[in-house]
């Protein structure tokens, strides 16, 4: 088991930190939304919402999909989420909400004990048998052959892990991998990884906490065939700047970090990259889809592109 340095950075870092200063509104230069109902970061909504909190066993778990998933025959893709280290639900529900309304189903379960948390394994299983929970909750309506595994920061570490536990315990498997700066990995749990089922990494080039080295280390160590990292650039040239931050895919600010509303790593980056890759599983897992595996992936509304390392 690997227990990153660049981890309890994070956990000093929170422990010390004063809130960041965040802007709270969108300058007229920054990239505008797109508007196309078939761009996944447009707000062109297939359906209203649905959302519960349920109690499973002790632990919270978040449920968003959208309004009219139990009446339809379609069965959803399902996109599990794990937190950043004490980051709340409220600093990622706008992401979730645009998700379900474009018609995924989204699982954010409270996978960890408390701040200090640093059972890496047992918190894998947590998040695995929460989403089971869910699942099975609703078997008609969720497809458990289409599930990503997804996270931000320490919940990207423990979806890195969940993603490579023992078949035992993998009641739920999934079908695709999206990790956000994660804060660290499992060596074994990368080696038990299914070499065909595609992984997607992201790190921000001003990320102060993750070291880009670690996410590299991941990325060469992983056994999959298809993979990719993509370095997610800031909006340098936008007014004031935008800055991609550890905290780039939170639309809400909390007490160290982030920044309220959305801004275009919403748009052209996370939520396009995860509905692409649950897009792709619908269509047959043919890693086709241009919003995260072809050539709208290193789209962002500016000249700058992100950077990417593809090994496909």
């Amino acid at each position: 088991m690997k227990l990153s340095r660049e981890l309890n950075s994070i956990v000093l870092f929170l422990m010390l930190s004063v809130p960041l200063i965040s802007f709270t509104a969108q300058a007229n230069n920054w990239p505008s939304q797109p508007s196309s109902s078939t761009d996944p970061g447009s707000a062109q909504y297939k359906s209203e919402l649905f959302h519960e909190t349920l109690n499973l066993k002790g632990r919270t778990v978040d449920f968003f999909a959208p309004a009219d998933f139990q009446k339809t025959n379609q069965k959803l893709t399902v996109i599990v989420y794990g937190h950043g280290q004490a980051v709340p639900l409220s600093s990622y529900q706008d992401t979730f909400v645009h998700l379900a309304r474009k018609g995924m189903a989204v699982v954010f379960p409270q996978f960890d004990t408390g701040f200090f948390d640093q059972d890496w394994r047992r918190m894998a299983a947590d998040y695995v048998n929460l989403t089971t929970q869910i699942i099975q909750k609703y078997p008609n309506s969720l497809d458990a052959s289409h599930v990503i595994f997804s996270g931000h920061s320490k919940g990207g570490y423990v979806a890195g892990v969940a993603a490579g536990l023992p078949k035992a315990q993998l009641s739920t498997k999934p079908a695709a991998v999206v990790l956000f700066d994660p804060a660290g990995y499992d060596a074994e749990a990368l080696r038990n990884y299914d070499s065909q089922i595609p992984v997607t990494l992201t790190w921000a080039d001003h990320d102060t906490i993750i070291k880009s080295s670690l996410v590299q280390e991941i990325y060469n160590q992983l056994p999959s065939t298809r993979k990719q990292l993509i370095q997610v650039k800031s909006y340098t040239q936008a007014s004031p700047d935008l800055t991609a931050d550890h905290f780039f895919p939170l639309t809400k600010k909390f007490s160290f970090g982030g920044q309220d509303g959305l801004t275009p790593f919403h748009y052209y980056g996370a939520w396009k990259w995860l509905l692409g890759a649950a897009w792709d599983l619908e269509a047959g897992s043919q890693i086709t889809n241009a919003y995260v595996y072809g050539d709208q992936t290193l789209t962002t509304g500016a000249a700058e592109t992100h950077q990417v390392q593809k090994n496909w």
